[in-house]
C-alpha cells in the first residue's frame, strides 16, 4: 500500500541510442552524459554529451575512443573524463587499454593520456590534480593543466573503484579487499588495511564501489559476486576513530 509516484518526463533524450550506466554530472545548468558502446549488442553510442538543464537541448557532443563507465568529473571549468576497453568483469583484466582525457568547456579536447591498463572509475580533484586508478593496481595525481603524471603509485591488485580525498591524504580500495592511504602530495604510501586478514573484518572480498569518507571515518563495502570468494560475506567496514 506504499504510495505509488507518478513522475512529469519533462523531456527526454538519448531513448533507443544511447546505453548510460554511467553517472551524470549535473553543474552550471549543464548535464553531462557518458554513452558507451556496447560491442556484443551492438548498441549505443560512445560519447560525451553536455545537455541544457532545462529542456534538455544538445549544447555540444564530443566523440570517445573508449567507453567511460565513471562517467565525468567537473575540475574548474574543465571536465575529467576516464575510458576503459573493458567493462567491471576481472576475467577481461588482460590486454586491457583505457585513458584520460580533459575536455574544455565547448568539448574540445584540452589533453589526452593513453594507457595500456584500464581506467574503470571516475576521476576525484584536489587542488590542481586529477587522482586516478588503473587496472594494473596503480594510483596516479595528473597535473589538471597537461595531464602530466605528478606520482604515481602501485600498490598491488588492480583497481575498479576510485579513491576518496580528504585533507593531505588520498585512500584507495582494490580487488583484493586491501584499503591505502597515500600522501597526495608525493603518493608515498602510509598504510594498508588488508580487510581478508583483520582481525576486526576477516571478510575476503573484491571492492568495486570507491569508499567514502564521512566525519572523519572512511566506509568501504566488499563484493562477491565472483573471483575466489564468490558467494562469501560481504562487509561495509568503518575505518577510524572519528569525531
Amino acid at each position: 500500500n506504499l504510495p505509488r509516484p507518478s513522475p512529469k518526463i519533462l523531456w527526454e533524450k538519448g531513448k533507443g541510442a544511447w546505453h548510460v550506466d554511467a553517472p551524470l554530472l549535473a553543474a552550471g545548468g549543464k548535464i553531462f552524459v557518458a554513452t558507451s558502446h556496447l560491442e556484443k549488442e551492438k548498441f549505443g553510442d560512445r560519447a560525451l554529451v553536455c545537455l541544457k538543464a532545462a529542456d534538455g537541448a544538445e549544447l555540444w557532443k564530443a566523440p570517445l575512443n573508449l567507453n567511460a563507465w565513471g562517467g565525468a568529473t567537473l575540475a574548474g571549468d574543465r571536465l575529467i573524463v576516464t575510458g576503459s576497453s573493458i567493462r567491471y568483469d576481472p576475467k577481461e583484466l588482460t590486454g586491457a587499454k583505457g585513458e584520460v582525457v580533459c575536455f574544455k568547456p565547448d568539448g574540445g579536447v584540452e589533453w589526452r593520456k593513453q594507457a595500456d591498463r584500464a581506467y574503470l572509475s571516475s576521476a576525484a580533484v584536489a587542488g590542481d590534480l586529477a587522482l586516478v586508478c588503473d587496472t594494473a593496481g596503480e594510483v596516479h595525481a595528473l597535473e589538471l593543466k597537461t595531464g602530466r603524471a605528478r606520482w604515481t603509485t602501485k600498490t598491488g591488485a588492480p583497481y575498479f573503484a576510485g579513491v576518496a580525498v580528504g585533507g593531505d591524504a588520498v585512500y584507495a580500495a582494490d580487488l583484493d579487499g586491501k584499503v591505502h592511504a597515500l600522501a597526495l602530495s608525493d603518493g608515498r604510501l602510509r598504510w594498508t588495511v588488508d580487510l581478508a586478514a583483520d582481525p576486526a573484518v576477516k571478510a575476503p572480498g573484491m571492492v568495486y564501489g570507491g569508499p567514502m569518507l564521512l566525519g572523519g571515518r572512511l566506509y568501504v563495502a566488499t563484493a562477491n559476486v565472483e573471483g575466489k570468494s564468490a558467494g562469501a560475506e560481504t562487509v561495509i567496514v568503518c575505518i577510524g576513530e572519528g569525531k
